[in-house]
């Protein structure tokens, strides 16, 4: 099942924590997606559910690849 929350840590970095935090939800997103086109029937939810993994997974690629070269920002937590 899909939860609303990672259990990353957050390091501080608004930047990296966003990409970071989305992403594993963004994949369970596609991942559902998917099981609706495998098996669902309504035309209307396979339409979106089509377009939903088109535009998540380019997205998912966009942030994976972010995330590869860059590192969180040196913060001070308070």
């Amino acid at each position: 099942m899909i939860q609303g929350k990672t259990n990353l840590p957050y390091t501080g970095d608004a930047d990296y924590d966003f990409v970071a935090q989305m992403t594993p939800l963004y994949q369970g997103a596609v991942d559902v997606a998917k099981v609706e086109l495998q098996y669902g029937k309504d035309p209307e939810l396979r339409k979106l559910a089509q377009s939903m993994v088109y535009s998540q997974q380019a997205q998912l690629n966009f942030m994976r690849t972010w995330l590869q070269t860059h590192q969180p920002a040196p913060t001070s937590k308070q």
